[in-house]
C-alpha cells in the first residue's frame, strides 16, 4: 500500500514540475520595456542621420571619375545540377 502512495506522489511531483517548466506561460514581469524602446530609438536616430547625409553630385562629372575602368570578370554559365538534389542517385525526377 505504501508503494502505491509513493508512486502516486512521484507521478504528481513529476507532473507538476513538467507543467511549470514546459506548459506554463512565461513570466514577463522582469522584462524592462523601457530598454527595448531605447533600442528602437537608437535605430530611428541612425536612420535620421542617414537621411540627412548629402552627397556632392559634381563628383560624377569629374575627369577622375570618368577615367575609371571596369575590371569586372564575367561570370560564365555553368551546367545545372540535378532537379532534386535530395532524391536517391539514379532518379532524375
Amino acid at each position: 500500500m505504501q508503494r502505491i502512495y509513493v508512486t502516486i506522489l512521484s507521478i504528481a511531483t513529476i507532473g507538476y514540475f513538467a507543467y511549470t517548466v514546459f506548459l506554463s506561460p512565461p513570466d514577463l514581469t522582469g522584462i524592462d520595456l523601457a530598454n527595448s524602446q531605447t533600442v528602437g530609438q537608437d535605430i530611428l536616430v541612425l536612420v535620421d542621420k542617414l537621411n540627412q547625409t548629402r552627397m556632392d553630385q559634381s563628383i560624377f562629372t569629374s575627369p577622375v571619375f570618368s577615367s575609371l575602368k571596369d575590371n569586372a570578370v564575367p561570370i560564365l554559365p555553368e551546367a545545372k545540377g540535378r532537379p532534386n538534389p535530395f532524391a536517391p542517385v539514379g532518379v532524375d525526377r
